[in-house]
């Protein structure tokens, strides 16, 4: 049995029995760490003010048979706009749905600590927090293998001299026109990109974290973006996220679009 100390990003709060939780906690030398945490949920319990979604904080953890149980925790940083605003609050619980998904199976993926570090930074803090959380969805699953192929034709490997290009997400690339190439598709599986769109995607995928997620589109072309980055990571990941569909839905209604 021992304690150990370390910083991290509580990603997930599950209650558990009458007043315990379960939290799972991204941190850089351990990857997710998911312990419990007692009698937390109990009025005036004395870890309940230094628990909160999505806080950054400095963890004593006690482990002994290959569990983790909270001993303490101070709060780094509260996030504090979280409180107010729901809309980057959902934005953040969705990311941290997918990013759950991939830890599940890689709890020891470290290199996630350091995205998510600088995602939900930009979520909480920058502009446009819907464009910057499908940016950052997109970003993240091309670094667990995922990566969209638009260099060229995924068949043929011409490059393709166009202003709209054909994304098909049942090959996960781009195809020209040729009809030997177009028989790999399916026609419900198109999308369409723009040329800027598609230099939007390359430079996200290759820039630094530190980076990609200052990348901005023209207004016009920012839905197109939002769409392919959904039905793209759905695709991939086979799973259908729909934590941010009301906010889309919400911010058609503010610009007077009924569908």
């Amino acid at each position: 049995m021992s304690y150990i100390t370390t910083k991290g990003f509580l990603l997930r709060i599950v209650p558990y029995r009458d007043n315990d939780v379960i939290l799972d906690i991204l941190t850089s030398e351990y990857g997710l760490i998911t312990c419990s945490a007692r009698n937390i949920r109990r009025k005036n319990g004395s870890l309940q003010q230094n628990i909160s979604p999505f806080i950054f904080a400095e963890f004593e953890l006690f482990y002994y048979r290959d569990r983790y149980q909270l001993n303490s925790s101070e709060i780094i940083e509260h996030f504090s706009p979280l409180a107010e605003d729901i809309q980057r609050l959902t934005c953040l619980s969705h990311l941290s749905e997918l990013v759950m998904d991939i830890l599940r199976y890689q709890p020891k993926a470290t290199k996630i600590y350091a995205f998510w570090a600088y995602a939900s930074y930009s979520i909480v803090y920058q502009e446009d927090p819907i464009f910057k959380t499908y940016l950052a969805q997109l970003k993240f699953v091309t670094d667990q293998g995922f990566s969209p192929w638009i260099e060229n034709c995924l068949i043929c490997h011409d490059l393709i001299q166009t202003e709209i290009f054909h994304f098909y997400l049942n090959k996960g690339g781009i195809l020209c026109d040729k009809p030997s190439c177009r028989k790999h598709g399916v026609d419900s599986s198109i999308v369409l990109l723009h040329q800027a769109n598609i230099s939007a995607i390359f430079y996200l995928i290759n820039l630094p974290y530190e980076k990609c997620f200052n990348i901005k589109i023209e207004l016009e072309l920012r839905d197109e973006f939002i769409l392919f980055s959904k039905r793209y990571v759905n695709t991939v990941m086979e799973k259908e996220y729909k934590k941010l569909d009301m906010l889309t839905t919400m911010e058609k209604f503010e610009k007077g679009i009924y569908e």
